[in-house]
């Protein structure tokens, strides 16, 4: 038990990285698309194809009575490592768009798990001596 106290943090980065893996697996099967509305502010997000795209908006996006949530079979189901590196644009000024990889997410989860283990580990292996 005492041993868990320790790295409660390194476990729950690796608890992230296990949801992001079945976020891209998911994605694999399935494409879907969410909008959230944060009054002066929308957040779109789109998967598809191992591929995470997550757009900031400025105001409210127009719906039209169109459902905004939705999730449609995706005939592909391949793990895969597109886009190669993450992409930033500016289409408007009222939009910010990220496009990644699902595989960005969970080197990024993976790497902020090892790095807090690492330092849990530094820090007991040479406590403080004042």
């Amino acid at each position: 038990m005492k041993r868990l106290k320790r790295h409660v943090l390194s476990i729950s980065f690796l608890l992230l990285f296990g949801i992001v893996m079945l976020g891209w697996r998911e994605s694999t099967r399935f494409s879907e698309r969410h909008i959230i509305s944060l009054g002066r502010f929308s957040i779109d997000t789109f998967s598809a194809s191992s591929l995470f795209r997550i757009s900031f908006v400025k105001g409210d996006i127009a719906t039209w009575d169109v459902a905004t949530n939705y999730r449609h079979p995706n005939p592909r189901g391949k793990y895969l490592l597109d886009p190669v590196v993450p992409t930033f644009r500016k289409p408007v000024p009222q939009i910010f768009e990220i496009t990644m990889g699902f595989w960005h997410l969970a080197l990024f989860a993976f790497i902020l798990a090892a790095s807090t283990f690492g330092f849990e580990r530094w820090r007991l292996l040479n406590p403080k001596t004042e």
